[in-house]
């Protein structure tokens, strides 16, 4: 489960322990059974500046296989030291090891079947916490965000056309100003952001009485309003309207 320093009975490191230098009953190591890897590396020293003295280890994930001299039954003493671990540097987390895995009790390892209520709950019948509420929250205003604004991008480039064609009917130079100002879509844009909620906005910019775009339209005409109107319910949303500046 960590990487293993072992050491032999006179402390050098030992890459091919038997059970005894880990304090476990005298026994040999069985290697022909066993899967072992190793490596060496020196652990940077912070406080001194330096690197501290070269650990040879058993890499975790290897595996053990001891047979003792005689049958024994593990004491409650030998549980103990491997529960705080074998070898050296338990310090720095080295030396967790796992006694006996029931997955490599057989040929091919063999994973137990989830049947707990914990294990069979589905992501969505688990309660969602505030923060993940918010985060969703967010993702889809921004979602939301995206798509306003490439309606108000086509909505941009159509009156642009509009404005074109009517420049065209009139016989009318190219920058002769027509349509609403700069300075009223520049009030529509106020509108829009100091608008509380959609009625608001529908109010500050429709309204006969207050709104800053004028419902009334030349005989036989879609008024303005009507024409932004019609444009806005058929994305069936309001909020975040960024209208663009007089062409």
């Amino acid at each position: 489960m960590s990487d293993l320093a072992a050491s032999d009975k006179n402390g050098q490191p030992c890459l091919y322990p038997n059970p005894q230098s880990l304090g476990l009953p005298e026994g040999q190591l069985l290697t022909d059974k066993c899967f072992i890897r190793t490596r060496r590396y020196s652990p940077w020293n912070a406080y001194r500046g330096g690197p501290d003295l070269e650990r040879q280890v058993i890499v975790q994930g290897s595996v053990l296989v001891f047979e003792f001299e005689q049958p024994v039954t593990l004491t409650q003493k030998h549980l103990q030291r491997l529960q705080s671990g074998l070898g050296m540097h338990r310090e720095a987390g080295l030396g967790h090891v796992w006694l006996e895995p029931k997955l490599l009790k057989t040929l091919h390892p063999q994973f137990p079947n989830k049947t707990s209520e914990h294990s069979q709950a589905t992501p969505h019948s688990l309660s969602k916490s505030p923060l993940i509420l918010w985060l969703e929250n967010q993702r889809n205003r921004q979602i939301n965000y995206q798509e306003e604004r490439e309606l108000a991008v086509k909505l941009a480039h159509q009156y642009r056309e509009l404005l074109v064609s009517a420049r065209k009917l009139k016989g009318w130079a190219d920058k002769t100003p027509i349509g609403p100002s700069a300075s009223q879509w520049g009030n529509v844009g106020e509108a829009a952001k100091s608008a509380s909620n959609d009625n608001d906005l529908d109010r500050r910019l429709f309204d006969s009485q207050v709104g800053v775009a004028n419902p009334t339209p030349p005989v036989g005409k879609m008024s303005f309003t009507l024409l932004v109107k019609t444009k806005i319910k058929s994305k069936n949303s309001l909020n975040g309207l960024n209208h663009p500046s007089n062409p």
